[in-house]
């Protein structure tokens, strides 16, 4: 399986306030996903991209602080170690908005066309390990996320 990314893109942190205004809470970080307008952010694998809506609310995958903190695991298993590719995972489990739960912007031709599709929890999470590993994580790392998210994942969904 070949994968790859282009584009760019960036998430923002919300505020307290615009987190409370949209019923999430403060009990951790909420992110706001931007892409770049004239070049977005894309997750290409086995020729199909994949991208997701604009201003997607996301928490970098609710990795445990407790994790995060370990000195050899943040260096793998934290929320900036591989930012582009939560984002796609994060969107496919994202079910806030009524009608869109599920889904992401798939191309099946090169990126002449794109079309909002739902996507399955499998696709969800293959396209975590697939994405690390496009991004430059080892593979064993890559293997760790996709075993947490397909054991804990259903939580989620």
């Amino acid at each position: 399986m070949s994968a790859s990314w282009t584009g760019h893109g960036w998430s923002e942190p919300l505020t307290n306030a615009e987190q409370q205004a949209l019923g999430l809470g403060t009990r951790k970080r909420w992110y706001r996903f931007r892409n770049d307008p004239d070049d977005r952010l894309t997750l290409w694998v086995d020729g199909v991209g994949h991208r997701v809506q604009d201003d997607l609310l996301h928490d970098y995958g609710s990795i445990p602080p407790q994790i995060q903190g370990w000195p050899f695991m943040g260096r793998w298993f934290s929320k900036d170690s591989y930012p582009r590719a939560v984002v796609p995972h994060d969107a496919g489990y994202d079910t806030r908005v009524k009608g869109e739960e599920h889904t992401l912007w798939i191309s099946r031709d090169g990126g002449e066309t794109w079309a909002k599709e739902a996507v399955t929890r499998e696709t969800a999470d293959n396209l975590l390990r697939v994405g690390i590993v496009a991004e430059g994580g080892p593979s064993w790392v890559a293997r760790t996320y996709y075993w947490f998210v397909c054991r804990f994942g259903g939580l989620y969904w």
